[in-house]
Parts: C-alpha cells; structure tokens; sequence
C-alpha cells in the first residue's frame, strides 16, 4: 500500500481539525450535549500537541466532569441531554449560545453604551449602577419587544439572501485560489510545501505533522489517568510543552556554548568602545 503523502496529510489533518471544531458550534447551537461531550473530547489531543497547556489542563478537567455527570449527578444531566446546558434567547433555530456567551451579552447590556469606566472610582454611583442597571435593562428589552412590529421568526438570522450570496462567492474565491495555486489533494510530491509560495517544508516539519496527533493522544491518556485516575500527581503539574516545528513555529537551530560566549564577549566589546565589532 503506498504511503500518504505529506501534502494530502496535512491538509487532511486541517479540513479534519476546521471541521471538528464546527462540531463543537453546531452541538451547542442545537443544545446536543452527547454530540458537544464528544467533539470537545476529539478535540483534546490537539491542545496538548500543539502546548495549549491551560486548555489542555483545564478542559480535561472540564470534560472528565462532564462524562461523569450521569452518575454524579444524574439530574443535571438529564437537563443537559434536553438542551439545557446552552440557552435559547429566541425563538430561531440554530441559535442557542454557550452560558459564558449570555453573561457576556448581559454584561453588556447593563454597562450600555457608555461601559462602567469610571463607575468604580466612586463607591456610591458603583452600588446605584448595581441595583439600577439590570432593571433598567430589563425594562428597556421588554419595551423593545412589545413595541416591536416584527412577528417573531423561526427562521435563523443567516437565511437571508445577502447572507448566502457572500458565502456562495467566498466558496467561489476558494475554488479559483485552490485552482490557481494547486490542489493539494493532487499534489503527489513526497515534499510538504506551501501553496502560495511553494517553499518546501524541512523534514522536522514533515515528521511533526506525521506525529501531531499521535503525540497529544499519549500525552492526553497519560494526564488524564496520572491526575484524574491514579492521582499519582496533582492536576497543578507543569505540562511540558513539546515545540514542534511547524508551518508557523520554523526548527530553531541550536546554539553551541562556545558561539553564545562569542555573541556575548561582541556585545560587551561593542558596548565599551562604541563601535560595533564583526
């Protein structure tokens, strides 16, 4: 069987990645909490390959909480399995947001249009803006509502024809782009280049891209059965990064001791005269 080669690899890993993280915005659109467990979980190794430590640190945990949410607490669950752990401000489909969203949008809506700056210098105009801003707000959303003309759709926001001709051209411009410059699909080169400049990607980045995910599904399994099942060691422990060379993290070329000792007797000897020294 011949063996893939690095260009159809890597923009396979790519199309693969931009499309499980599309899993993760349609789970919580429709409020599906199985499909949104299992995209999040698909998508852990990638934070541990490519040295997203707090994610990788904290999403584990986040996940690892959620997968034991029928036992530990089997009501909970139940809610989210009917679509409870994302909210639904409208009637529209495909719309419902993640909770750190809404906070965010409520935020917002309180500060108005002016924020708080300069609320919380003064402690006595602070607590007034406590009390009195989310009321002003709600009382604001309920006038806008009933005053409103419009019936409410069920459609989502997007089925607009402005909406589909931009996204129908985007789709053309990618077409014309992949034409012009290559399907990488086609490319039956045993190099890993880039499209636009055609400049050949070193064997470091080959094997990196050959490995990624290899190596964040060991690392994922070992932290998650170290911390989370054995507690041999405390979820706090450093991670250590692997600084794989990449597309946009180049092989960085170790320096000798002798060479560092050179660099740095030029720059004193520079500093002391005034003149640069070659």
């Amino acid at each position: 069987m011949a063996s893939v080669q690095p260009q159809f690899s890597f923009w396979s890993q790519v199309l693969e990645l931009e499309v499980l993280v599309l899993e993760i915005v349609r789970s919580i659109r429709e409020g599906k909490f199985k499909s949104y467990l299992e995209s999040v979980t698909a998508l852990m190794p990638w934070m541990f390959s490519l040295d997203h430590v707090n994610y990788a640190r904290w999403l584990s945990v986040h996940v690892r909480d959620m997968a034991t949410l029928q036992t530990s607490h089997p009501s909970v669950y139940q809610k989210f399995t009917c679509g409870a752990f994302a909210v639904r401000k409208s009637t529209r489909t495909f719309s419902a947001i993640a909770m750190d969203h809404v906070h965010e949008q409520e935020n917002s809506s309180i500060k108005g249009d002016g924020g708080a700056v300069g609320l919380t210098e003064n402690p006595g105009a602070l607590r007034r803006w406590m009390i009195g801003g989310p009321e002003i707000a709600r009382m604001v959303t309920e006038y806008e509502e009933c005053s409103s003309s419009e019936k409410m759709s069920t459609k989502h926001h997007e089925q607009v024809p402005s909406i589909q001709n931009t996204f129908f051209k985007n789709v053309k411009s990618l077409i014309n782009a992949i034409e012009e410059l290559g399907n990488p699909f086609k490319e039956d080169s045993g190099d890993l280049l880039a499209l636009d400049t055609k400049d050949i990607m070193p064997t470091e980045v080959v094997e990196s891209i050959k490995n990624i995910k290899t190596i964040g599904q060991d690392q994922y399994k070992a932290f998650v059965a170290e911390r989370m099942i054995e507690c041999t060691r405390p979820i706090t422990d450093p991670i250590k990064r692997n600084k794989l060379p990449i597309f946009s993290r180049p092989t960085v070329k170790a320096v000798s001791k002798k060479q560092a000792q050179v660099a740095a007797l030029k720059v004193v000897l520079s500093v002391g005269t005034g003149h640069p020294v070659m």
